[in-house]
């Protein structure tokens, strides 16, 4: 791919000046002038001409979590409500495992949304247009020893939220929508009843499942034998959700986990041998990953077969991901500092299991030291090294609702709708979040 055609997804809409080049956050003023000025040449207008869904409901693990982690438990996750997580969107990015903006957060202003609110929170609450139901350690399988993922200053610890207990807020929720408009509350504050079949539902869910194996050291042979039970138990729940009158399920599928530093330093292999690949990924993980995708592509598309009134939707996180891990330089990443987490301390990959972002660490002298953050986010393929990066996840949400890696490859968006990226690289977003 050229590089003018690569500019040519970022759409900016026509009604923005190149001027506000300068407003941007500076090491974004390169690449969104350039993104102006390929749009301004191509004569295309992608101004969304109002909402595209009605509303957005989110169901998933860290990589979609707002808020319902931390809302649950506070004590565990109350560093992700601090500097530096948000850092790159100040003032809004709090609640998430992330430099700035989520995919929530992202197809909410695609679709002509502000970003759902968790459902879990009891404060600023607004669920006009949806609820995210996410939440960071949640599993698709429940199966799992008590213990397992359960050290506070691991990068991740478990949660009892499964994608089952997810499906069943929403159920529940919709019910609570119902009585409520019905007895004339929450005219304001609620989606419509009528909106919740129609509204996008989005599902990113699984990686915590295959974090807690290979921390647990699972065999190999017990992992690959788990991945038809956890798909198996996600298209149950997607079957559920059209069931229950969702129309259009956006199933996003679990990147290169391999290539991440949490995996890297936590199951490392012998260098210079098969256990890495050509990009320095691990190749046994990266293999169960895309076992796990390729059996979620067959029954994505079973559904879909299966009731075709339907719209199941595939987006590959993958590879768009893995795209940018064989040629970061294309993407705006830095080659040297690719593989290594932008907050955290230690080692080949700046990643310490037991000093993760956001956490202070004890040197050979006793001393204690907090957890540092590099200085542009935007160059590392991951955040704290197992959460990817506002700015991969931006270019993988980008070639989603472009089309691109996403099977129909023109089936996620309804045909009168243009998504609208306008706040994707907005650096002091005015939509709140909550």
């Amino acid at each position: 791919m050229t590089r003018s055609n690569f500019l040519s997804l970022f759409l900016i809409p026509r009604t923005m000046k190149t001027t506000r080049c300068k407003d941007m956050y500076s090491r974004d003023v390169l690449i969104g002038c350039f993104l102006v000025l390929e749009f301004m040449h191509s004569g295309v207008s992608k101004v969304a001409g109002g909402q595209c869904f009605p509303g957005l409901f989110i169901f998933g693990d860290s990589m979609v979590d707002v808020g319902n982690a931390i809302a649950a438990y506070p004590d565990r996750f109350s560093r992700i409500e601090q500097h530096p997580y948000g850092v790159e969107w100040p003032q809004h990015g709090a609640d998430r495992f992330s430099d700035g903006k989520l995919f929530g957060d992202l197809s909410a202003w695609a679709i002509g949304h502000s970003p759902s609110s968790a459902y879990l929170r009891s404060v600023q609450t607004l669920l006009y247009s949806g609820a995210n139901f996410a939440a960071a350690g949640s599993t698709v399988l429940d199966e799992y020893p008590p213990h397992a993922l359960s050290d506070p200053n691991f990068v991740l610890t478990r949660t009892p939220f499964t994608l089952e207990t997810q499906v069943q807020w929403w159920q529940r929720f919709k019910v609570r929508v119902s009585f409520s408009l019905t007895s004339g509350q929450g005219t304001t504050t609620l989606i419509p009843s009528a909106a919740f079949n129609r509204s996008l539902h989005l599902v990113l869910m699984g990686a915590t499942d295959y974090l807690l194996q290979y921390t647990a050291s699972y065999s190999e042979h017990k992992i690959l034998a788990s991945v038809h039970v956890i798909v198996s138990r996600i298209a149950a729940n997607l079957e559920t959700l059209y069931k229950d009158g969702a129309q259009t399920i956006l199933v996003i599928n679990l990147p290169p986990l391999g290539c991440t530093p949490a995996f890297l330093s936590m199951i490392p292999g012998q260098k210079g041998s098969s256990d890495y690949d050509s990009f320095g990924c691990l190749t046994k993980v990266n293999t169960a990953i895309l076992r796990h995708n390729q059996l979620l592509y067959r029954a994505v598309s079973r559904l879909q077969k299966k009731y075709p009134a339907s719209k199941f939707v595939y987006a590959d996180f993958y590879q768009a991901a893995y795209e940018i891990v064989k040629d970061p330089h294309h993407y705006g990443l830095d080659t040297s500092t690719l593989m290594t987490a932008c907050c955290g301390v230690g080692g080949a990959y700046n990643f310490n299991p037991n000093a993760t972002c956001g956490r202070t660490w004890l040197d050979g002298k006793g001393a204690a030291h907090n957890v540092t953050t590099c200085q542009d986010p935007s160059k590392h393929l991951t955040w704290d090294g197992y959460h990817f990066s506002q700015a991969v996840t931006r270019i993988a949400a980008l070639s989603f609702f472009q089309g691109k890696h996403v099977y129909p490859s023109m089936g996620l968006l309804p045909n009168n709708c243009q998504a609208n990226f306008t706040m994707f690289w907005a650096y002091n977003a005015t939509a709140s979040p909550h």
